[in-house]
């Protein structure tokens, strides 16, 4: 995960976004006329216009400027350009709302598209004026009634996580434009709330690719999503993030109860390094049947090319008393393993089963004071069974 100079910037930054909508320099104005019909010869300053009035033929005029050139090489715009790219940005925020539902769609690409333009090397310092006209765009399509529209705007906010401009910032720029990012991240974090599955899946998606991981986590929860689609989305959007998604968890979703989860659960688990015969362990382990995860500590216990303690550790944590017991009696002869006796010690001092407690304790050596350990953090080579 990036940290350091990225990590900061997106700590440090919310405290400058006002300065984004707020601290704006006065933009080129000017009385314009409405121009009577848009096209490829309409200049920007007069197209802003048109935006401001929420004429869709000025949103697809505006889409079609701002898409890079055929060969991918955009090339960053003069001042002056800036300037008439900003005034457009300003003119499409003004008209939004009275966009019919499909240009809402197309003004969120456009917006973004043109800001992208100041990705290009040279970029002129009147990229940071784009970001206010932008930020307000996305923010209403975040908490647009359509999902369609919504769903568009957290399309675009995934590819703006790593955006920066195409020149050095100085530390107020590189905080704010973190701020900024950061107030894209609450609104689509509501969005996981949405009722519609597609908003749902998007914005899994969008948090999946956000660089950092504690802001990304609030996605992960979805892997209990009602929709299996929003599961599914979990699985993929993570399936290279141990940190946030473990082991364990994914071998939870071998039994989904839609085959496409369960399909992509074993893809992602195979990705990661298990064996067939590992995945088949786990399988056993996540079994909903209490019966059939007590069977697979005997066969752990003589296995001799896989390391089983970090299995055995997890069946310590069964929900089932005499699951939790039975792992306590295969894990006795592995005491000498600082976490077997750290867990040991652990259970026989707070474990809910006074039966589970008192077997823990019974293979404690002697002398050993039953201290609680803190829960292993997320990504604990403990938690992720690996073979040796």
């Amino acid at each position: 995960m990036p940290r350091g100079r990225h990590a900061r910037r997106w700590v440090f930054g919310i405290l400058g976004l006002a300065a984004v909508s707020a601290g704006l320099l006065p933009l080129m104005r000017g009385e314009v006329k409405a121009p009577s019909k848009v096209d490829g010869r309409t200049t920007l300053v007069s197209l802003a216009e048109s935006l401001h009035r929420g004429d869709p033929r000025g949103v697809a005029e505006l889409l079609n400027r701002a898409k890079p050139p055929a060969d991918g090489k955009l090339v960053a715009p003069t001042e002056t350009e800036a300037l008439t790219w900003v005034e457009a940005l300003s003119g499409l925020r003004g008209g939004f709302l009275s966009l019919p539902l499909k240009d809402r769609i197309v003004a969120v690409e456009a917006a973004c598209k043109v800001l992208n333009r100041f990705a290009a090397e040279p970029a002129p310092p009147e990229w940071f004026r784009a970001t206010g006209p932008v930020h307000d765009i996305l923010t209403s399509a975040l908490a647009d009634p359509s999902a369609m529209v919504r769903v568009a705007a957290m399309n675009e906010v995934a590819r703006l996580w790593t955006f920066e401009p195409g020149r050095p910032m100085i530390a107020v720029e590189e905080e704010t434009l973190a701020g900024w990012k950061a107030t894209f991240q609450a609104s689509v974090v509501r969005r996981l709330a949405d009722p519609e599955p597609e908003s749902r899946v998007a914005a899994v998606a969008c948090l999946g690719t956000l660089p950092l991981s504690e802001p990304a986590a609030p996605a992960v929860a979805y892997l209990e999503d009602p929709s299996p689609v929003v599961r599914q989305q979990v699985l993929s959007s993570f399936s290279r993030r141990p940190s946030l998604l473990p082991e364990e968890l994914i071998l939870k979703r071998l039994y989904d109860r839609d085959a496409r989860v369960a399909t992509t659960a074993e893809i992602v688990l195979t990705a990661r390094g298990l064996s067939k015969e590992q995945i088949g362990l786990g399988k056993m382990i996540s079994h909903p049947k209490a019966e059939l995860r007590a069977s697979v500590i005997p066969l752990l216990v003589e296995r001799t090319d896989l390391d089983p303690v970090v299995w055995l550790l997890q069946l310590s944590h069964d929900p089932e008393e005499f699951v939790r017991t039975k792992s306590i009696e295969a894990l006795a002869s592995r005491v000498e393993v600082p976490e077997v006796r750290t867990r040991l010690e652990e259970m026989s001092a707070y474990d809910g089963s006074a039966t589970v407690r008192q077997s823990a304790a019974k293979h404690l050596p002697a002398g050993s004071e039953a201290t609680a350990a803190l829960p292993p953090l997320p990504g604990s080579p403990i938690l992720n069974p690996k073979a040796n």
